[in-house]
């Protein structure tokens, strides 16, 4: 199923999606500007990837950002975890320091994939080796994120 041509009877709510350099959606991306969100909102990315041909899955928080793959289903068993400051704090930083909303968190989280595909802040970005390794560093070369409509289940918030 295209991310672009879900039915519009449904429910849906704005996330993030990085596609590669031929415009096909590679990672799904939800935010949640709380500590510790993971439970709902992992669940929540997990049943979006079943239902789309994505590949990958990040879910980021004010803690942690998870990556996962569409074929695993076990939201206890992401491919990569990274300390979201450890990582954000690069595009802004005095993360930690200040309250971070839902938007900025997303411009944050589409600010660090963008560097993957242009470097426009560094040739080695927060995670390179990890992201490099699941093959995501070289896929999102020469791709972009952008915000787009995607189907929400508003029994999980």
């Amino acid at each position: 199923m295209n991310v672009r041509s879900w039915r519009q009877d449904q429910e849906y709510a704005d996330a993030i999606i990085a596609v590669d350099k031929d415009d096909e959606p590679l990672i799904l991306v939800e935010t949640k500007p709380m500590k510790d969100a993971s439970r709902l909102g992992v669940l929540q990315l997990l049943k979006h990837l079943q239902q789309t041909d994505i590949p990958f899955g990040i879910f980021a928080d004010l803690e942690a950002i998870r990556i996962f793959s569409r074929d695993v289903i076990d939201p206890f068993l992401p491919l990569c975890v990274f300390k979201t400051a450890d990582v954000l704090s690069r595009y802004e930083p005095k993360f930690g320091e200040k309250r971070i909303f839902s938007s900025y968190l997303d411009a944050l989280i589409g600010a660090w994939l963008d560097d993957f595909a242009f470097h426009w802040k560094s040739e080695h970005p927060p995670g390179s080796d990890e992201m490099k390794a699941l093959g995501l560093s070289e896929r999102l070369s020469g791709g972009m994120t952008g915000n787009w409509r995607v189907l929400s289940d508003p029994r999980l918030y």
